[in-house]
């Protein structure tokens, strides 16, 4: 059995939270694992400064195109993340109007445990 542990973030804000005793929270898997997949297809290729080939190239789809794509590196990066076994993501752009344009779907990712978890965008 995989023992992770990570801080616990925010869902709104993605900052870090505390406990009721005042201490930095602290989650394990597999909310850690999921909560480290969001973290990863979050970043921005070249923004990590430990290593600036791991990250998501959000700028060659401004555009709305190409999304297939883009859930495929979406999947690519969740893999990375360690204890990911298996990811599979499915992504659209929910279009109202060109100003409001989002991106949303689904990751699912199944841990070296075999438990399955999906996050939703």
């Amino acid at each position: 059995m995989i023992r992770t542990t990570s801080l616990l973030l925010d869902d709104a804000t993605w900052d870090i939270k505390l406990d009721d005793k005042g201490n930095i929270a602290t989650v394990s898997n597999p909310y850690a694992i999921a909560q480290n997949v969001a973290c990863a297809v979050s970043t921005f290729l070249g923004e990590s400064i430990a290593d600036r080939r791991i990250g998501i190239d959000y700028q060659n789809f401004q555009d709305g195109k190409k999304v297939q794509y883009l859930s495929f590196l979406y999947m690519k990066e969740a893999k990375r993340v360690n204890h990911v076994m298996n990811a599979k993501s499915l992504l659209y752009f929910d279009k109202n109007g060109l100003k409001d344009r989002k991106l949303s779907g689904v990751i699912t990712i199944q841990d070296t445990d075999n438990q399955t978890t999906t996050l939703t965008l």
